[in-house]
């Protein structure tokens, strides 16, 4: 897979696991927004979040797997991926590498060169509310030698997890999606190790989806 020509941006796991959907050939316009910005997605939807679509004459909205179900019907043809498989071996994973990502994801995206936070008023914010529920950056850290430890070990798991390289279960599924936005942010992370499979299914989604990994500004 080739290397992008500038950093990626969106640390957003829910906004990527979004724009993963263009699997189903769909393009959009984007607008990015500092994690300081609040009129415009209020006035759209009345609250600040993010991902949000405008579709074309209709009225905007938000919550991610709404969107994703959007585009699956609007976009590519006849829908074509498969609800959640609700799968505990897949659940149970998730639940257990987790608590051990938000730690190596969140400092790295304080400093990584992501346009969401240029501003420093925006790298404070996000500074300011993430170590209210995960604890101090520097802590974190400071334990990322622990942390990769583990997670190279549950790495390996998932790999006996995957059906193949192109997808979790045997068809196209929300699976595929939710998977590649929670593993996408630890291309931002040194030190990781990537069983081959782990690897060919995020670098596959990457593509297919057109959103760029970390690994040109590995922290």
């Amino acid at each position: 897979m080739s290397t992008p020509p500038c950093p990626p941006s969106l640390s957003c796991t829910s906004t990527t696991t979004v724009r993963s959907a263009a699997v189903r050939a769909w393009r959009w316009d984007s607008r990015r927004l500092s994690t300081t910005f609040c009129s415009w997605p209020i006035g759209l939807v009345g609250s600040k979040q993010t991902p949000i679509l405008v579709p074309v004459g209709e009225k905007p909205f938000a919550e991610s797997w709404d969107i994703v179900a959007y585009v699956d019907a609007h976009y590519g043809g006849a829908p074509i991926l498969q609800p959640a498989s609700g799968r505990e071996d897949l659940a149970q994973w998730i639940d257990t590498v987790m608590p051990l990502l938000v730690k190596l994801f969140l400092p790295r995206f304080h400093a990584a060169p992501l346009p969401e936070f240029t501003l420093r008023e925006s790298r404070n914010y996000f500074k300011n509310k993430k170590e209210k529920s995960f604890g101090a950056f520097s802590d974190n850290l400071a334990q990322s030698p622990e942390l990769v430890k583990q997670v190279n070990a549950l790495l390996v798991q998932l790999e006996s997890l995957l059906h193949s390289s192109h997808s979790v279960n045997e068809t196209l599924s929300y699976d595929d999606l939710d998977l590649f936005g929670r593993l996408r942010g630890l291309t931002l992370v040194k030190g990781v190790e990537w069983p081959t499979k782990v690897r060919q299914f995020l670098e596959y989604f990457s593509e297919q989806g057109d959103v760029p990994l970390y690994d040109v500004v590995k922290i």
